[in-house]
């Protein structure tokens, strides 16, 4: 999210396409989905 570096979460977020509750759990953990599933099976 890189529109995150110069505006605010729900700005950025609706630029972008997406709700700012998505952008708010993609600054938490920016990993993709199939990335965290990986994780959990090793």
């Amino acid at each position: 999210m890189t529109l995150r570096k110069s505006h605010r979460r729900i700005t950025a977020s609706a630029m972008a396409g997406f709700s700012p509750s998505t952008g708010a759990r993609l600054e938490t953990d920016p990993r993709l989905p199939s990335q965290k599933k990986a994780d959990r099976r090793h």
